[in-house]
């Protein structure tokens, strides 16, 4: 399991195409470019029916449901081993991570707990506690 820190920037263990730092970089901005307390809009978009965000020419994360959700680098060149097992069932929840940089464009998969785990310690490292993994719960229940 990945985790969080700063590294002068926003940075991620196991992040060697620096795919995830780029998405922290992106989700810590969210609240301003929604309008929104971050733990709000963070609970809403990455819940586990939550819609990902999309910051053209930056960064996208969206919820692969089927094989056809997969981003072109999978579809075309097969899921690393670590993802093999993937069978697009309701009791998976995978999302692609898709950064773009200039002359570069690169992809992750995590799975969600992974996921909002790593919003919850860029949240505590950037605000303090913010108690988002339980914001995220209580709005899974209704």
């Amino acid at each position: 399991m990945r985790q969080v820190h700063r590294d002068g920037i926003l940075a991620a263990t196991d992040d060697p195409r620096r795919v995830f730092a780029d998405f922290l970089g992106c989700a810590v901005s969210l609240a301003g470019y929604y309008g929104s307390p971050l733990a709000d809009v963070l609970a809403e978009r990455f819940a586990p029916d939550g819609q990902g965000v999309t910051i053209p020419d930056t960064c996208a994360v969206w919820r692969v449901e089927e094989f056809a959700d997969l981003p072109d680098e999978y579809l075309l060149g097969g899921l690393p081993p670590r993802w093999a097992h993937l069978t697009f069932g309701p009791r998976e929840e995978v999302w692609a991570l898709l950064s773009l940089r200039p002359g570069r464009t690169a992809t992750e998969l995590v799975e969600g707990a992974e996921l909002r785990l790593m919003l919850d310690q860029m949240v505590n490292l950037c605000h303090g506690p913010a108690g988002l993994l339980a914001l995220i719960e209580r709005r899974a229940r209704g």
